[in-house]
């Protein structure tokens, strides 16, 4: 039985958008307790219990995967607070573990909530302001016959990839091939 990190989320971003929903959920929780004539303090205690609820969740989420051997099943996961949401599926034949770079690349646009369209029948700008950012990780692979890509089992680090690798390759004994860049 082997069961890991799949991916863990591109922090900055994934945690700015939790504390952005706690504090949005924060003011409609308020609302509604005061609504409920709980008073001011009590109001307060429930809307911050709510929205720390929200940044729990976020500060814990994580994808895995998990691979049973016994029973031939895998799964994809996420992982919050201690619960995982994912369901088990058959292992079709595996061939070989691959271990492959991987970028994926963040834009995140500074020209949010303007229109692209100034006037009608006019073209959208062909140039768009932002930030861009890449992220350079290792995917693992378990290959399968008749598919161009297999099941992902990481995203993450070389050192980390080669670890799962070892790990997978352990339990189901099969031999781990490296694609270069």
């Amino acid at each position: 039985m082997y069961d890991g990190i799949l991916r863990r989320p591109f922090l900055f971003e994934h945690w700015h958008k939790g504390f952005v929903a706690a504090l949005a959920i924060w003011l409609p929780a308020f609302s509604v307790a005061t609504w409920a004539e709980l008073g001011t303090e009590a109001a307060v205690w429930v809307a911050s219990g709510v929205s720390c609820v929200v940044v729990l969740s976020v500060l814990t989420y994580r994808e895995g995967f998990s691979l049973n051997t016994t029973t031939q099943q895998y799964r994809s996961y996420i992982w919050v607070a201690g619960l995982r949401f994912g369901k088990w599926q058959p292992l079709p034949p595996v061939s070989g573990l691959l271990l492959r770079p991987y970028t994926t690349t963040h834009f995140l646009p500074t020209t949010a909530g303007k229109s692209n369209i100034t006037r009608l029948n006019t073209p959208a700008p062909t140039t768009q302001m932002g930030l861009v950012t890449r992220e350079y990780k290792w995917q693992g692979l378990l290959q399968v016959k008749d598919s161009p890509i297999g099941i992902i089992t990481a995203y993450t680090d070389y050192e980390d990839a080669v670890c799962i690798a070892t790990k997978l390759a352990t339990v189901t004994g099969l031999e781990v091939a490296t694609a270069h860049a």
